[in-house]
Parts: C-alpha cells; structure tokens; sequence
C-alpha cells in the first residue's frame, strides 16, 4: 500500500501499487460495471462455444488412437 522508489539510470522514481484517481467515483463505478458487463457477456459467448465444440468431439464416429495403432 505504500509508495516504491525504483533506481533507474541515476534518476530515483516514486511508483504506487494503486493508481489513484481524482474523477468521481460515481463515474469509476459506471466504468467498471460497464467492463464487468462486456466481461460476462464474452464469457458465456465463449462458454456456449466450447460447449458446443465438446458435444461435437463426443459425436465423433472416430476410434480412440489405441485401436488405431493396432
């Protein structure tokens, strides 16, 4: 929580672990639900892909690599 002071090139520079911000929170608030929402709407995009990709594998007539082999 406390402020770094990294060395670099003879010049000292102070570095925070959180970026502090002068806007309204009201504002931060509206961003963050924003990206929350944009977040969760390309999970379950993703979500419903995969599931579908993994129903499709299960249907395949293919024959494990074993038998294959044999």
């Amino acid at each position: 929580m406390r402020n770094l002071k990294i060395s670099h090139k003879d010049q000292t520079v102070e570095a925070a672990p959180y970026k502090s911000s002068n806007k309204d929170v009201t504002i931060n608030t509206k961003h963050i639900i924003q990206e929350n929402n944009f977040t969760n709407t390309n999970l379950n995009t993703i979500e419903k892909q995969l599931t579908r990709i993994e129903k499709h594998i299960q249907k395949s007539p293919f024959a494990p690599i074993e038998q294959k082999l044999k």
